[in-house]
């Protein structure tokens, strides 16, 4: 239940591993963490091509918005680092498609990835200052589809909520201030929107994390007694055989 959740942050242990999981990808991770961020690192590479294709066809859609409603310099220059993280993306994508993924990771991938993140999301989050200050509506379109994007986005690499939160924490905060500077009831309604939604991303992330974590320890003892049983069977000195149950030679000795 929610009341479970707000006293579980009261803990030391829930708020310092909390803490840890909100800094930057620290350096030199062995044993279970490697294998939790080897498998984030693949998942990250593997969506970047998706998140670059969706970042352009939203920014079209605003600045389409934008060329109907009023053009500012602002948008200009907005849509223009726009089209460039797309491409960004997209050139990630086409390069890491190219190279296996080693069996240990040292977190510089990830680290570059946060900070991407950090300035991508900081980028879509002032597309409401691109829109014309005379309308208004518009402005309050472009933070809807900012909102959305961010959740969608974080909802596609779930299980790599460093990245996801990198991106939707600047993203938020830039795009509400818009309208918490301006006051009154909007401003209001839109801070406190976005600080659950952010609360709700952050405790939904951390326990994403675990899941993955918990994944990639179960195929980890799955590997490891599947090694065991092996080895175990190469040691028999007699000939030795495993058959399933349509007769057919599962495994064998040596």
């Amino acid at each position: 239940s929610s009341t479970g959740i707000w006293r579980a942050m009261y803990r030391t242990d829930y708020l310092t591993s909390l803490v840890a999981f909100l800094r930057t990808q620290r350096r030199g991770t062995i044993g279970l963490d490697n294998a939790v961020l080897r498998e984030q690192q693949l998942r990250v590479a593997n969506t970047a091509l998706l998140a670059g294709v969706v970042s352009l066809i939203n920014g079209i859609a605003i600045y389409c918005t934008f060329l109907l409603t009023g053009v500012t310099q602002a948008s200009h220059v907005w849509f223009g680092l726009i089209v460039l993280s797309a491409v960004f993306l997209a050139r990630m994508y086409l390069l890491d498609r190219n190279h296996a993924l080693p069996s240990e990771v040292s977190g510089n991938y990830m680290r570059r990835a946060e900070y991407c993140a950090f300035v991508l999301g900081a980028i879509w989050g002032a597309g409401v200052y691109a829109a014309d200050p005379g309308t208004p509506v518009t402005a309050l379109f472009v933070f809807v589809v900012v909102v959305s994007m961010a959740t969608g986005y974080s909802a596609l690499i779930a299980s790599v909520p460093r990245v996801s939160l990198r991106f939707s924490i600047p993203c938020f905060i830039t795009s509400s201030s818009y309208f918490v500077m301006q006051g009154g009831a909007i401003g209001t309604m839109t801070g406190s929107l976005i600080f659950v939604l952010l609360m709700a991303l952050v405790i939904g992330g951390y326990h994403s994390r675990a899941h993955l974590a918990e994944h990639v320890r179960s195929l980890s003892e799955a590997n490891s007694a599947k090694q065991n049983l092996d080895d175990a069977i190469e040691a028999i000195e007699d000939a030795f055989a495993i058959f399933g149950q349509d007769g057919k030679v599962v495994r064998t000795n040596s």
